[in-house]
């Protein structure tokens, strides 16, 4: 009966989701070039499109993030200030401050990266309103299986008081505790492969024992943004101690490029073990593709065939993945990259997924094949990090305990 089971498991099709709307086109830039531009979710869905993948899809809508789910993680003087982008400088009349709504194409610059205009805020409510979205189509709906969710602006920068790093309401941490209060998971997995660290995830959960947020990004010895914040040493504090894993990389360091085989290197000797004895129940992946081949921000190089890898290896872990897009600023890479993840998320069987695999890749290859390489080709900075992270870990996890 098991295997029956198990087979009609393994032949059901899987529901995905993507979420997306052209409403977020709107924040823009008007007065300079900025790499957080539209054209990168433009470029996403033209590509998908042209894939026939939307049409296999599950429409996922993006409504605006209800108060009540921002103030889960975010301030209220946070929200309001977000709100306030909608509005030009104070001017006074009368002896009193008073807000005019901003005219034309107006733009502020809230930090020295992050700029605003008119409609950045409703574009970053329906951002996190999207990521919301996503966990109840697949939580209390059962439309979905999965979601991708091509969405802007970017959130993992963003903490509960701070807009910084593009981002101003973080999505992925909206998401996490609206599954922990509204369907009651116990273990969520943030998984953030966006070559900067997500500083404000991190900080959101990083007294948390209910949320593991795991990321690999590029550190330089604090010399990469954001800095110092992303260093190894940071392990979490009090009952998240330990679920918090900053693989933060040198690339300075580094004596060739750091791309697939270091990152599935790093999934491989101390990650995936962790996540496996984690348990989640549920999985974002803070989708940044700033990792990838041919994006200058980050100058590493994941491929296609990579990013689609380390999908495969969480939904290992747990079926239930939501991928919302972080980074990325390359149109091709975006675009190829978030084909393979989208189609990851489609697959049944290592089999059905060697066959794709094989296809991204361009030669014959398997998810083991290329976990083996690894451990053979991966350079020997990625290795130090594991085996740094191994000693900081080894106290809070039963996988990283020597015999």
């Amino acid at each position: 009966m098991e295997s029956l089971l198990e087979e009609s498991k393994q032949t059901k099709l899987r529901k995905v989701g993507f979420a997306h709307d052209n409403f977020m086109l709107l924040h823009e830039n008007y007065d300079y070039y900025h790499s957080e531009r539209p054209s990168r979710i433009m470029s996403i869905y033209q590509h998908l499109e042209n894939c026939g993948l939307i049409d296999r899809c599950v429409k996922v809508d993006c409504p605006h993030a209800e108060i009540d789910q921002l103030l889960r993680v975010h301030t209220k003087e946070h929200i309001a200030k977000v709100d306030a982008t909608k509005y030009s400088e104070y001017v006074k009349q009368n002896g009193e401050k008073e807000v005019k709504p901003t005219q034309g194409k107006h733009v502020q610059y809230l930090t020295s990266d992050t700029y605003c205009n008119k409609h950045t805020a409703d574009c970053a409510l329906m951002a996190a309103g999207a990521s919301v979205e996503c966990c109840d189509k697949m939580f209390m709906y059962y439309q979905c299986d999965s979601v991708f969710a091509a969405i802007r602006p970017p959130g993992h920068h963003a903490d509960e008081g701070n807009i910084q790093g593009f981002c101003f309401f973080n999505n992925a941490a909206v998401a996490a505790q609206h599954l922990i209060d509204e369907y009651g998971l116990k273990k969520v997995l943030i998984f953030d492969w966006d070559v900067h660290f997500g500083d404000g995830t991190s900080k959101i959960f990083y007294k948390s024992d209910q949320v593991l947020y795991v990321s690999i990004h590029r550190y330089d010895q604090g010399q990469f943004y954001p800095g110092e914040v992303g260093s190894p040493k940071y392990i979490g504090e009090g009952k998240g101690e330990g679920y918090n894993i900053n693989f933060g990389y040198d690339w300075t360091r580094s004596e060739s490029k750091v791309g697939d085989m270091e990152f599935i290197y790093a999934c491989q000797s101390i990650l995936f073990p962790i996540i496996k004895e984690f348990g989640p129940e549920a999985i974002i992946i803070s989708c940044g593709f700033d990792s990838a081949e041919g994006d200058q921000v980050g100058q590493a190089g994941v491929s296609p065939a990579g990013f689609a890898w380390m999908t495969y290896g969480l939904m290992k872990n747990c079926e239930k993945v939501i991928a919302l897009l972080e980074g990325g600023y390359n149109l091709k890479s975006l675009a190829v990259s978030s084909e393979s993840v989208l189609e990851t998320l489609f697959v049944n069987k290592e089999e059905e997924f060697n066959k794709l695999l094989s296809k991204l890749a361009g030669s014959d290859i398997t998810y083991d094949i290329m976990a083996d390489q690894s451990q053979k080709l991966a350079n020997s900075n990625v290795r130090e990090v594991s085996n740094t992270l191994k000693e900081l870990l080894k106290n809070n996890w039963k996988c990283l305990k020597s015999d």
